[in-house]
């Protein structure tokens, strides 16, 4: 071993141990890169999922609004902006199918400003739906 420089030596374990701390710096990153792939793809799952829920919200919400409506005989113009701004959320995030039939069966109705409460309890209309 003498034989071998005392400068060959240094060299040999300087790039050996460069080499091995390039290798675990190299596993440290894939390890990192697969969490992070990981948390993403569980985030992105976590928001599809919510996104079913809030169309389901909004389903129920829909259907309870228009069967209030469709039993009392009309609904408020505060009631109808309301109803048609969840509709057209729930149409955004993907919501189709029976609401689409009761946002047009919902316009039908007739509509009253809250201050002529007067008007809804003095009108035939009401009785007929």
């Amino acid at each position: 071993m003498s034989d071998v420089p005392t400068e060959l030596l240094i060299a040999i374990v300087t790039s050996t141990v460069a080499a091995v701390a390039s290798i675990v710096v190299a596993v440290i990153n894939m390890k990192s890169n697969q969490d992070v792939k990981s948390y993403r793809r569980k985030r992105e799952e976590k928001e599809a999922l919510k996104s079913e829920l809030d169309i389901g919200i909004a389903r129920i919400l829909l259907l309870n609004n228009y069967e209030e409506a469709c039993r009392k005989g009309f609904y408020s113009v505060k009631e109808r902006d309301v109803y048609h701004s969840l509709y057209e959320a729930y149409k955004e995030a993907g919501g189709n199918g029976v609401i689409d039939d009761i946002a047009e069966k919902i316009v039908t109705l007739p509509t009253y400003l809250e201050s002529d409460k007067h008007l809804r309890e003095s009108e035939s209309v009401i009785d007929e739906y």
